[in-house]
């Protein structure tokens, strides 16, 4: 059953595109990755927000599938429409900058929220 569901999971990623040079993969377990169960990685090619001189670099944004939260198609749609939007904050985070500094380190667990207001700098 396993591997039915993930076929299925990685037959509806094919149904779906976003923005040039990102790219979604379903995968199965991963212990390397921590991963234990199936997770979508969306795969972008982005400049590097530390780089000064414009460098491309891969990032993969990685998420748990909730396997209870899917019933249908549009269900593992609307996971993957959020993913897509909380990789955009995260790179958003990392971009955003008053006075040349960055305001939210989304790398930073214990200083950055999501739902944090632009209110100074690191």
């Amino acid at each position: 059953m396993a591997t039915e569901r993930l076929d299925l999971y990685r037959k509806w990623t094919s149904d779906i595109t976003y923005k040039p040079d990102w790219t979604l993969r379903v995968v199965g377990s991963d212990p390397k990755l921590a991963e234990d169960g199936p997770a979508l990685h969306l795969v972008a090619n982005v400049a590097d927000s530390c780089a000064t001189d414009g460098r491309i670099i891969e990032v993969v944004h990685r998420r748990a599938i909730p396997e209870d939260e899917i019933f249908d198609q549009d269900s593992f749609n609307a996971f993957v429409f959020e993913t897509i939007i909380s990789a955009e904050q995260h790179e958003t985070a990392e971009w955003f900058r008053i006075n040349g500094e960055r305001v939210h380190n989304p790398h930073d667990v214990s200083t950055y929220s999501p739902s944090q207001t632009v209110s100074g700098t690191e």
